[in-house]
């Protein structure tokens, strides 16, 4: 079985308010994979 990486490194950009891009700021993101039944058996 595959074991999960703790860490993915994606490029990117992100934009504030205003939509101006925001250069070298640190930002966290939470993302969640699932399927319907929640279970990818």
């Amino acid at each position: 079985m595959a074991q999960t990486p703790k860490i993915i490194q994606l490029p990117g950009f992100v934009k504030d308010e205003n939509g101006k891009p925001m250069a070298n700021e640190s930002v966290s993101v939470s993302i969640d994979i699932t399927t319907n039944g929640g279970n990818f058996a």
